[in-house]
């Protein structure tokens, strides 16, 4: 991570810029083995050329277009390398939202992962079953160190996928033992995790998985099914709101520009319903997708 932050913001040029910058930190002060540390600098610069995220001719050193776009979303080049991996994947598998989560699941961002219980290992090993021809990753043997955690991703991805389905913190908090400070934290990073996701697709040009992984991160953001995503674009309009309004009839913008404001008023309250009306008369136009930076919980469960 230090190592392509440092070309790609050219403050390091060269292999002997990299070893004299590196040469007067702690971690060389400490144990002042430079042949090590030199060895380490090479080792890693040249699995980042191998990743394709920095480019070497001699001694000179120079981020690529990737490189420079992975150091800018401050994402481990690793887990980017991963990422880029599962999206070749999406050219051959149908990809659907529980292998978009659980790609971002099995990172080191999203760590620590969650831990699964004993009576969990069953319904884990028959989500894994149901989604194995999806998953934009090659499922380690089980007696591989990685699988441990793969195991774990897969139970963070199903907790990230109940919460998108509209389950309550409660339910989750029962269901998968995951607090809300704990889910609210997990999700700012996934949203984060999806964000990078999406910004590598369209940098590396796999354009169709841009579309489910947009609708995804608004699921996420919001915790809500597919069939809200309109309705969760209106001010006002939360997770619980959205869903009387589907209950109700009023699925799309359309719908609610027909409807009386009487009957639109109980459903949701008067001023509620005065403003959603300004919405789509264009007095008051946003888009509250993009504006919405953190998930507080008064967003999410209005």
């Amino acid at each position: 991570t230090h190592i392509l932050a440092l070309v790609a913001s050219d403050f390091c040029k060269t292999t002997d810029a990299l070893l004299k910058f590196f040469s007067k930190t702690f971690y060389f002060h400490q144990y002042g083995d430079s042949y090590s540390l030199e060895r380490q600098l090479m080792d890693v610069t040249q699995l980042l050329v191998e990743w394709g995220f920095i480019q070497k001719s001699g001694e000179r050193l120079l981020a690529t277009r990737l490189g420079k776009r992975v150091s800018e979303l401050y994402l481990d080049p690793s887990t980017a390398h991963k990422f880029l991996e599962s999206l070749k994947l999406t050219q051959k598998i149908q990809a659907n939202s529980f292998s978009i989560l659980q790609t971002i699941s099995n990172t080191n961002e999203i760590k620590p992962l969650m831990n699964v219980r004993d009576k969990e290992y069953q319904e884990i090993q028959e989500m894994l079953i149901e989604n194995e021809g999806n998953l934009l990753q090659e499922i380690p043997n089980e007696y591989d160190y990685e699988f441990e955690d793969f195991f774990k991703s897969i139970k963070t991805a199903m907790a990230f996928d109940f919460w998108t389905n509209e389950a309550t913190e409660e339910k989750l908090l029962e269901t998968y033992n995951i607090a809300p400070g704990e889910l609210h934290g997990k999700l700012k990073i996934a949203d984060w995790l999806l964000y990078s996701l999406e910004q590598l697709a369209l940098l590396a040009g796999y354009k169709s998985i841009l579309l489910p992984i947009r609708k995804l991160r608004v699921r996420m953001r919001y915790g809500v099914k597919e069939e809200l995503l309109t309705l969760i674009k209106l001010e006002q309009v939360g997770r619980v709101r959205a869903r009387k309004l589907f209950v109700a009839g009023l699925k799309s913008l359309e719908d609610l520009r027909k409807t009386p404001l009487e009957r639109l008023s109980a459903i949701v309250g008067l001023n509620i319903a005065r403003g959603i009306k300004d919405q789509l008369e264009g007095k008051k136009i946003s888009n509250k997708v993009e504006k919405q930076k953190t998930l507080g919980s008064g967003v999410a469960g209005i």
